[in-house]
C-alpha cells in the first residue's frame, strides 16, 4: 500500500511556454483524485483502489506498490525533445495505436486521467518515443519504460508480464510492534505448538521488554537477537509464484502447518499445505487474503522453525589436552568438564537477564 494519496493532472507538453519538450504527468498531493488503475496495451495490468491497494489481473494478488509508484513518478517527471509530428510519421517510431504500448491512468469514478502511447522502436537502451493518445506529436524521452513495465527483450515482441507487478512478499512487519509468534503443526482438528514466543514488558522498566517462550517446558529465555533475525527472515521471504485465488488442489483446504504473528494486537495467519514433491513448492495462504502463493521449499524451511531455533548458542567446549603418551589426563578431563559446565551456566544466566 502506498503511504500517501496521489492525484494526477496534466500540465501539458510544455516547458517555458515552448512546445518542443514533453512533460505529461504530474503528481499533486493536494489533489483529491486517486488513481484507480493502469492499463497497458488494452489489457488491465493493475488496479489501484481508493487506498492505493494494487491488484494484478486474473490472480487478484496485491501488487508491488513501490513499482507502481515508481512508474507514476517516472511518467510524471518525463521530459524529452520533439522528434516528429504527423500521422504519416507514427509508423517510423512504432507508435501507431495498433502497435504501441498504451498506458492509461484512471482516477476516482473511472475518470481517464492520462492516455499515453509508447513506441516499440527505441533510439537507445533507455530512450523511448512517447506521445499523448490525442496528439500526433512524438517526443523522445530518457525513461526506460520497458524496465518500468517489467519487459525484457525486444519491445516490439514483448508484453508486460502480470506477475512482474505482483507483491510476492508474505509479511511486512515492524519488528518493534511484533509481540507474539507461534508455529503449529496441524493434523485434522489437532494443533501442536512447536514454537511459541511472546514479548512482555520488563516489570523493572516499563520502557523495556523481553521475549519469553510460551511453552512451560522451555525454562530458558529466547535469544532476542535470534527473534529479531527471524522477523527479518519473515519480511524477506518471497514467493516463487501466485496461483488462482481460491484454487483447489494446493493443499490449502486442509493445511498441515501454521505460522501466526501478532502485531500490535492484529493477528495474521499463514497456512501451508504439504510439500508438492513434483514442483518443489509449498503453497501458502494468509488469513483474510484470497491469494495463494507458491513458495520454494527451501524458503519455507526458513519459516518452519521450533523453539530450539531461538535458544542462545553455547560455545563448544575446548578439546582436552593430551599427555605426551597420547592418553587423556584424568585431571585435564575433569578440568575441561568444569569449564564447559561453567560456560553453559553463565550463558543461561546471561540470557535470563537479557532485556530488549
Amino acid at each position: 500500500m502506498i503511504g500517501r494519496a496521489l492525484g494526477l493532472h496534466d500540465q501539458g507538453m510544455q516547458i517555458g511556454g515552448e512546445r518542443n519538450r514533453f512533460r505529461d504527468i504530474d503528481v499533486d498531493q493536494r489533489s483529491a483524485g486517486l488513481p484507480e488503475h493502469v492499463e497497458a496495451r488494452g489489457d488491465r495490468l493493475l488496479h489501484i483502489g481508493m487506498q492505493i491497494l494494487v491488484k494484478v489481473t486474473a490472480r487478484d494478488a496485491n501488487a508491488d506498490s513501490v513499482k507502481v509508484e515508481n512508474l507514476i513518478q517516472k511518467l510524471r517527471s518525463a521530459q524529452g525533445e520533439l522528434r516528429g509530428s504527423g500521422k504519416k510519421l507514427l509508423a517510423d517510431f512504432g507508435i501507431q495505436d495498433t502497435e504501441a504500448f498504451s498506458i492509461k491512468l484512471f482516477g476516482t469514478g473511472n475518470v481517464l486521467l492520462q492516455d499515453l502511447r509508447v513506441g516499440t522502436k527505441q533510439a537507445g537502451e533507455a530512450d523511448y518515443f512517447i506521445r499523448r493518445a490525442v496528439s500526433e506529436d512524438v517526443y523522445l524521452v530518457g525513461v526506460n519504460i520497458a524496465e518500468l513495465l517489467g519487459i525484457h527483450g525486444a519491445s516490439n515482441e514483448a508484453a508486460p508480464p502480470g506477475l512482474f507487478w505482483a507483491d510476492l512478499s508474505l509479511f511486512a512487519l515492524d519488528p518493534e510492534k511484533v509481540n507474539k509468534i507461534t508455529v503449529y503443526l496441524l493434523k485434522g482438528e489437532e494443533k501442536t505448538m512447536i514454537a511459541g514466543l511472546e514479548r512482555l514488558t520488563d516489570p523493572k522498566d516499563p520502557l523495556k521488554s523481553f521475549w519469553k517462550f510460551l511453552r512451560k517446558d522451555m525454562t530458558a529465555l529466547p535469544n532476542s537477537d535470534k527473534v529479531l533475525k527471524f522477523i527479518a527472515v519473515m519480511n524477506s521471504v518471497r514467493a516463487d509464484k501466485v496461483v488462482e485465488p481460491g484454487g483447489k488442489g494446493y493443499g490449502i483446504e486442509k493445511p498441515v502447518w501454521q505460522l501466526a504473528v501478532t502485531e500490535e494486537g492484529k493477528k495474521v495467519l499463514l497456512n501451508a499445505g504439504p510439500v508438492d514433491e513434483k514442483g518443489g513448492l509449498v503453497y501458502v495462504k494468509r488469513s483474510g487474503d484470497p491469494t495463494i502463493f507458491g513458495l520454494q521449499a527451501s524458503f519455507f524451511n526458513d519459516l518452519n522453525v521450533d523453539d530450539t531455533h531461538f535458544l542462545k548458542d553455547i560455545p563448544p567446549a575446548t578439546e582436552p589436552k593430551k599427555s605426551s603418551s597420547g592418553s587423556i589426563s584424568s585431571g585435564m578431563l575433569e578440568e575441561q568438564k568444569q569449564v564447559a559446565s561453567e560456560t553453559a551456566g553463565a550463558g543461561l544466566a546471561d540470557e535470563q537477564g537479557q532485556a530488549v
